[in-house]
């Protein structure tokens, strides 16, 4: 939030938690990209922080949507990420 003006951050905020309650991992990507259009033209900065952090920022989302959907989801996950 840091290259957010603060008079953004609720906005950006809303919009970045609007990531993690989305169903499936296409909606969540397809909400993060909406994220990007939205603070690309008025937030270059944050824009381009979140476009780097993307794979950090969804790597929680992966984990929420295995937690909600069970322990099979959950080993699939955590063998995507040990390879």
């Amino acid at each position: 939030m840091s290259v957010t003006p603060k008079t953004m951050w609720p906005a950006v905020k809303a919009m970045l938690h609007s990531v993690y309650d989305q169903l499936d991992a296409d909606a969540v990507h397809a909400q993060f990209d909406r994220l990007l259009d939205y603070v690309k033209e008025k937030l270059p900065d944050a824009h381009e922080h979140l476009d780097t952090a993307r794979a950090d920022i969804l790597a929680k989302s992966r984990l929420t949507l295995a937690i909600d959907n069970g322990q099979e989801v959950m080993a699939d996950i955590a063998l995507e990420l040990s390879a």
